[in-house]
């Protein structure tokens, strides 16, 4: 089994996920609609300047291709 890491990005203040939405990026309460980011810096970044307050950046590990 390959397993490889993605990052998962949860604003503290709300709870809600980042996600994908049209080509944007939306919010959501499910950790399964959640979105997948294939780099730390990125989901790091992508967090910073769309979140006003606190967050986290979850490892997850899913099939490599």
């Amino acid at each position: 089994m390959n397993l490889k890491p993605v990052w998962i990005v949860q604003s503290l203040d709300d709870g809600f996920f980042l996600m994908p939405l049209n080509g944007d990026v939306g919010y959501t309460q499910w950790l399964s609609e959640a979105g997948l980011f294939e780099d730390k810096q990125a989901a790091i970044d992508t967090a910073v300047d769309l979140l006003d307050g606190q967050f986290s950046v979850y490892a997850h590990y899913v099939m490599a291709d």
